[in-house]
């Protein structure tokens, strides 16, 4: 079973503190919280990116199958992104060497319009909380 979630965000400096919550909320409501901070700055960087290197709005979908959770970043550029030799000097740079290093897969691919960057994580959803049944002998109050 398959889950998704898409929104759009404009292109604005508050939009990669929006992915992040996104990104977080998502996780913790697919019960997925141990991933919550890696996934959250791998979404925010490639959101980061593409803002600052497009300047369009970008869409931001999340999927979860199974243990997979794809994140994808869609912008309105078709150049694909690539990354720089940093140095300790770097000031810029470090977005994809931390989504290469952090993720088990990452790539771009180009659509109509634009393209997309995406990531995977390997994930392991905790089990859903099913609440016991009550037992209502317990709770009957005394007459």
């Amino acid at each position: 079973m398959s889950i998704e979630v898409e929104r759009r965000f404009g292109s604005d400096p508050s939009t990669p503190a929006a992915v992040r919550s996104l990104v977080s909320e998502m996780l913790r409501l697919w019960e997925c919280g141990d991933y919550e901070e890696t996934a959250s700055l791998l979404a925010s960087e490639l959101a980061t990116n593409a803002l600052v290197h497009t300047g369009t709005d970008i869409s931001v979908r999340l999927s979860l199958d199974r243990e997979v959770l794809l994140v994808e970043v869609e912008d309105g550029s078709l150049e694909l992104p690539r990354p720089i030799p940093i140095t300790t000097d770097s000031e810029r740079g470090r977005g994809l060497v931390l989504v290469q290093a952090l993720s088990q897969k990452w790539g771009a691919t180009r659509r109509a319009g634009g393209k997309v960057v995406w990531f995977e994580l390997t994930v392991r959803p905790r089990p859903w909380r099913v609440a016991a049944p009550r037992d209502p002998s317990r709770h009957a109050a005394a007459v």
